[in-house]
């Protein structure tokens, strides 16, 4: 049965990459049956009228302007406004390769599955490099491997991030679901996490066509999208969604406070002068860590200068693990 694909793309500001991204798809041609849904979400550059001129060029390509209101939301008039069976993602700093995608996608369709995933390639500072899924094969998951997936790859964050642009999402499976336009951070892993836990058919496809490009703007943390308010904001709304629907996520969360973990040291260095009164925030914070979760921890959770810390907790020298944050941040 043939099988259609609408593409939703958010543009704010994206002058630099647009018809590069727009181009990408472009080169699908008449292969599939597929559509791309520009969402012009109060862009204050020359997008509007770049979104203008590929819709009037091109039958396949619809554009919508709006007032700004984010990417969560942007990506949610999109979903409203396609047509087609299945949908998925790109950002306007990405592109695709035509080819490997609808490889990909009739591969997908071949499996009748809902939700799909699929490695994609990094883009940075001139180097690719790809992206691998940590599962075999091109697949429908069993009900035991969606369940790993869901609690210990996906919701933990590990081997399997949740990019809405790497996974192809069938209409009727996100019915109902919509990125929380309240988040700035993790809004699209709690997306693909309700969609995970509704699907019925999930299927891996070993065919990467995605090129991430990894945005070397450089962004203040403390206030920016990564800031420690945002992702301490976007893993309460994680918690908040395993708990309602009776899910076991300790070890996903455990996973997630890490990195959080991490930058409260930073912060609380950041905030306090060195010396005693320094001392005594990292103390504060090191002794409200739970003892439980020490024995879970690996290394790659915390981030490179975390390394010493997180191997001396893990093994019973919470001591030692103290005085290497007094060093680490003296």
């Amino acid at each position: 049965m043939k099988k259609s694909v609408s593409f939703v793309l958010p543009v704010y500001n994206a002058e630099k990459y647009l018809q590069e991204s727009v181009d990408s798809v472009l080169k699908i041609g008449n292969r599939l049956d597929w559509e791309l849904v520009l969402v012009d979400d109060g862009s204050k550059d020359s997008s509007p009228s770049i979104c203008d001129a590929l819709a009037a060029c091109n039958a396949c390509v619809r554009v919508m302007h709006v007032e700004n209101g984010g990417v969560s939301r942007a990506r949610n008039l999109g979903i409203a406004a396609s047509t087609k069976d299945f949908i998925t993602f790109i950002d306007a700093d990405d592109w695709i390769d035509a080819d490997a995608f609808v490889k990909a996608f009739l591969t997908f369709v071949s499996l009748d599955a809902e939700l799909g995933y699929v490695p994609f390639f990094r883009f940075e500072n001139s180097a690719c490099r790809e992206v691998s899924l940590p599962i075999g094969g091109d697949k429908v998951l069993s009900p035991e491997e969606k369940e790993d997936v869901l609690k210990r790859k996906l919701g933990a964050g590990q081997g399997l991030n949740g990019f809405v642009w790497r996974c192809l999402f069938s209409r009727a499976l996100v019915a109902g679901i919509e990125f929380d336009t309240s988040l700035k951070y993790n809004e699209d892993v709690l997306f693909c996490l309700e969609s995970l836990y509704k699907a019925q058919k999930v299927a891996v496809v070993q065919q990467a066509y995605y090129y991430y490009r990894v945005n070397q703007e450089p962004q203040a943390d403390d206030k920016g999208t990564y800031s420690l308010e945002n992702r301490i904001a976007g893993w309460n709304k994680i918690k908040e969604w395993a708990q309602s629907n009776r899910i076991d996520f300790e070890f996903a969360l455990m996973r997630r406070r890490c990195p959080i973990y991490a930058r409260l040291f930073a912060a609380a260095s950041r905030d306090n002068p060195r010396g005693i009164r320094r001392m005594k925030a990292l103390w504060k914070i090191h002794c409200e860590i739970p003892h439980g979760e020490y024995s879970q921890w690996k290394p790659s959770f915390w981030g490179k200068s975390f390394v010493p810390y997180s191997l001396f907790c893990r093994y019973g020298f919470r001591l030692f693990g103290f005085l290497y944050l007094c060093f680490r941040f003296f």
